[in-house]
């Protein structure tokens, strides 16, 4: 009698592992291949005396009290940039029009006052961690759970490399600043190599500030609207102070993450 195949496995209430990879929007100077787990304080049934390897040369990792974790891992993709940057071309092509200059003098100038191409490293973590749930539980929620106990634990290595660095560029993470779609793949930790991974994407948010097209051109009304509102701020208007005021809360949710700035 021939074997049946096995079942699929379900995924987050057989033991699973889900690795989600996160692309950060500003690089760090952690080394590549850098790794740091962190505990948790949930208890997972299944980890309970199993020990797991998240890195081949490392030695696995023991749950004897079966305690929750993540463990992150630094990736530093080669990617080549030159300068100058868009930015800087759009500008030199609106002066074109302006004056008639035809700019490839400009280009000439800024090319020699810079270094040339050269490689800059972005950043990904990718951050492991079981996947927990319950019986009545969607897939997606419980990948969205995982997701927030894994931003959880990058924040922490970010703050700290943020202040030990001294690096005013690095944003602190939070569910409304990360990229929007983080990749991610599911597995079996008990698995024979080769493992079989189920891969998905999950949608954290829906990208302002980072996914956004280009802005919606106000009309005529709007743009006498404007006028109004620059004439208030010169006279210092309350009225308009309390709006921009709410107009900042509303970024800093929104588009910086930066839920204490709300």
């Amino acid at each position: 009698m021939e074997d049946l195949p096995a079942p699929p496995p379900e995924w987050g209430i057989d033991p699973t592992l889900v690795t989600f990879f996160v692309p950060l929007l500003q690089p760090l100077g952690l080394p590549h291949g850098s790794t740091y787990t962190l505990g948790r304080d949930e208890v997972v049934p299944w980890l309970v005396g199993t020990a797991i390897r998240v890195k081949e040369e490392l030695p696995p990792l023991e749950f004897e009290d079966g305690r929750n974790y993540v463990s992150l891992m630094i990736w530093r993709p080669k990617e080549q940039f030159e300068l100058p940057v868009k930015p800087l071309d759009a500008a030199s092509k609106v002066m074109s029009l302006v004056t008639g200059y035809d700019g490839e003098s400009l280009d000439d100038d800024v090319n020699a006052s810079i270094a040339p191409p050269q490689e800059t490293g972005g950043t990904v973590i990718s951050a492991v961690t079981p996947l927990l749930r319950q019986p009545a539980q969607d897939l997606e929620q419980a990948v969205s759970k995982a997701f927030d106990q894994c931003l959880q634990e990058m924040g922490l290595l970010i703050r700290a490399y943020a202040v030990q660095a001294d690096d005013t560029t690095v944003p602190f993470l939070s569910r409304r600043n990360v990229y929007p779609i983080i990749p991610y793949a599911l597995r079996n930790p008990f698995q024979e190599a080769p493992p079989r991974h189920e891969l998905g994407a999950l949608l954290v948010h829906e990208g302002v500030g980072i996914l956004s097209g280009p802005p919606v051109e106000l009309d005529q009304r709007g743009i006498q609207a404007l006028a109004t509102r620059v004439s208030r701020i010169k006279q210092g208007d309350l009225f308009h102070v309390a709006s921009e005021q709410m107009h900042r809360a509303s970024r800093a949710y929104l588009v910086e993450g930066d839920f204490a700035g709300a």
